[in-house]
């Protein structure tokens, strides 16, 4: 929900499938390391919309890999599982972590496939979003405006990539107001409140001060459109 707010995006997470053996795999970086799921177990952590249908964009490649760019984007996959590449909670660039952004990203620099993604410094990002909430619960001390950091919604804009499939405003930049409004109800919002130890009320002061503006700044590249 931190990489949603601060980039106006639904995009908080990102992966590689995988299908090895006629069976799909999907590869992520996340807590407390890189991971590797099957497709089925992966869909149970999937947030739903009020119509009940899973929440996420299927991407694919814009131009045909060859092989030996599958075995190379493969063999970096099951490298960084084969050393438990720890996750990057704090989301800037820190040196031997990745987030499930990164992984992605050096995933593709590993088979010559360049700029999958984007890194961009967080004085582009709308980190006072939620009214200051976000801020506080990342912590100041690492919000340096110039930092670098990549997240899920560069990787789903980017032109190297083309979207199969998606149940999601793939192309959209959001509100502080729309973001929240669909995130309010879901059981996601209550394990956020759960994992930062948030008290109930602290969205009664919030909700009415949130913007109905798109704060975020995106990099060119992603061509999204302001709801």
């Amino acid at each position: 929900m931190i990489f949603e707010f601060i980039t106006g995006s639904r995009y908080g997470h990102v992966g590689l499938i995988i299908v090895e053996d006629n069976k799909p795999w999907v590869y992520e970086a996340t807590h407390p390391h890189v991971k590797k799921t099957s497709l089925e177990d992966f869909f149970k952590t999937v947030s739903k919309n009020n119509f009940g249908s899973y929440e996420y964009t299927l991407l694919e490649s814009s131009k045909n890999l060859t092989n030996i760019e599958k075995n190379k984007l493969q063999d970096f996959a099951q490298n960084q599982l084969n050393l438990k590449t720890k996750y990057n909670y704090s989301g800037v660039t820190t040196p031997g972590k990745l987030n499930c952004s990164e992984f992605v990203h050096q995933a593709f620099e590993s088979a010559g496939i360049t700029n999958v993604g984007s890194y961009q410094p967080m004085k582009d990002l709308n980190l006072d979003s939620l009214s200051g909430l976000i801020k506080k619960i990342w912590g100041n001390k690492i919000l340096n405006p110039n930092s670098l950091i990549l997240s899920p919604f560069s990787i789903v804009t980017n032109p190297n990539l083309s979207i199969k499939f998606s149940t999601l405003p793939a192309r959209q930049i959001l509100s502080d107001k729309a973001l929240y409004e669909g995130w309010i109800n879901t059981h996601s919002f209550v394990k956020f409140k759960e994992r930062f130890m948030l008290e109930d009320d602290v969205f009664t002061t919030i909700e009415p001060k949130l913007s109905p503006l798109v704060k975020a700044r995106y990099p060119i590249h992603c061509n999204a459109n302001l709801l």
